[in-house]
């Protein structure tokens, strides 16, 4: 099989070294931005293109593989000209996937040709081979995952290394896990993306990126962080797609996971992803979910996938067969949660307090109070109250968090995140 790549970045230029150790594929094509620049790989004997959309009409190339990156543009005129011209198509790129997969499933579709993603999601941890193949008889019940590298090893530094937010992430950037604009990580729309996919292929439908609900991290503190932990909990970034009755839930947000979990586990960059089927009970899968060399595995898995003759659906039904479901409302998902209210010192504020959660029907299972902020500070007459609250819907927190704005009782904004939860959802009244 001859292969032509678009982008020799450090992913690229690993997989040109991967691939030129198989005798079963053949790099006959490469484009990037420039031509003349010294590289982790040789491109010796290889055809150059300036252009991505020449490269893709080489009649020479069997499949193209795309590892620039981005939502549409020039991703995206590579993935629509290889696929017209009838050749397979390999990309690490969700943020196209998540965007454009319908039309780039149909096409693929029309021209009878294959597409390959498994490093869209986690890169090395295989969970999209898994769910189209291992999984496949399973009707999934629910995908929870961490599936950004960057988030993790920020909320990594501040528990193990009892740094704040800005430094972890300074440390992130230093090292290369995080860009110089690191939003898209930071705030949860890389996640998104990602989750989108997963659900895709988990419940036959199509992505459906602007139903997902983000939340970031940049609100974690390491307040937070120690006061999670006091009470036995870390902090992750999770990613969820579930199935609640006839409807699918997608969503990502900091979420309280136990110390004793397996997420809790999983540090550093390493991606991981809890599977759950009606048959397979839980599968967990966790692994190197960023840098060079665990992306161009995952990369050349496909390639080496394809050219013995795989030619799975790009979401593994095929795309007449994939149907759009309905989305169970946020507010409806019901949950253990984590409350922290900065408030003032003063005698009553804490039974006000209390007295709203009462009136919204939220029962306390724990509380805490801490000044040790205030007493340092010799600042204002302020502490933490934290709660922790038996499984509540998220419309009644909601509630109640605007009651407790609107009275005035709080020092800054609330934090309120909920504490991940084997227990089936039931829909309830708001």
């Amino acid at each position: 099989m001859r292969i032509a790549v678009a982008g020799l970045g450090t992913v690229g230029g690993g997989l040109l070294n991967l691939l030129q150790q198989r005798d079963s594929v053949q790099v006959v094509a490469v484009c990037a931005r420039t031509r003349h620049k010294k590289r982790t790989c040789s491109i010796e004997g290889i055809a150059w293109y300036d252009d991505v959309v020449t490269m893709a009409r080489d009649a020479e190339v069997d499949l193209v593989v795309e590892l620039m990156g981005g939502e549409g543009g020039v991703a995206l005129d590579c993935a629509r000209t290889a696929l017209q011209q009838g050749k397979n198509f390999v990309t690490a790129n969700k943020a196209l996937l998540a965007r454009h997969g319908a039309e780039i499933s149909r096409l693929a579709e029309a021209k009878g040709c294959v597409i390959g993603w498994e490093a869209a999601v986690a890169a090395a941890v295989p969970v999209v081979a898994a769910m189209r193949q291992s999984l496949l008889a399973n009707n999934t019940q629910r995908i929870t995952g961490i599936v950004n590298g960057t988030c993790n090893y920020i909320l990594s530094r501040l528990e193990t290394q009892n740094e704040d937010f800005a430094t972890a992430l300074r440390g992130a950037q230093e090292k290369g896990y995080a860009e110089a604009d690191p939003r898209a990580d930071t705030q949860g729309f890389d996640s998104a993306q990602k989750i989108a996919l997963l659900a895709a292929l988990a419940f036959a439908t199509p992505p459906a990126l602007d139903e997902v609900s983000v939340e970031g991290i940049e609100q974690v503190s390491l307040d937070d962080v120690n006061f999670a932990k006091r009470r036995g909990f870390a902090i992750r970034l999770l990613a969820i797609a579930e199935r609640i009755e006839d409807k699918i839930s997608l969503r990502v947000h900091p979420t309280l996971v136990r110390l004793d979990s397996d997420f809790a586990a999983v540090c550093g960059v390493r991606n991981a992803i809890l599977y759950q089927g009606d048959f397979s009970g839980q599968v967990f899968l966790a692994g190197q979910g960023a840098g060079a060399a665990a992306t161009a595995s995952a990369v050349a898995g496909d390639i080496l996938d394809i050219a013995r003759g795989r030619s799975t659906p790009l979401f593994g039904t095929p795309d007449a067969k994939l149907n759009p479901l309905p989305f169970f409302p946020l507010q409806d998902i019901v949950s253990p949660w984590y409350l922290h209210f900065r408030v003032q010192d003063k005698v009553g504020v804490v039974a006000a307090i209390a007295t709203v959660l009462s009136e919204c029907n939220i029962s306390i299972s724990a509380i805490l109070q801490d000044d040790t902020r205030a007493r340092q500070q010799r600042a204002m007459s302020c502490v933490s109250l934290l709660m922790w609250t038996h499984r509540t819907p998220g419309s009644a927190v909601a509630r109640a968090l605007h009651a407790i704005e609107k009275a005035k009782l709080l020092q800054g904004r609330a934090v309120a995140w909920r504490i991940l939860d084997d227990e089936p959802q039931v829909e309830q009244q708001a």
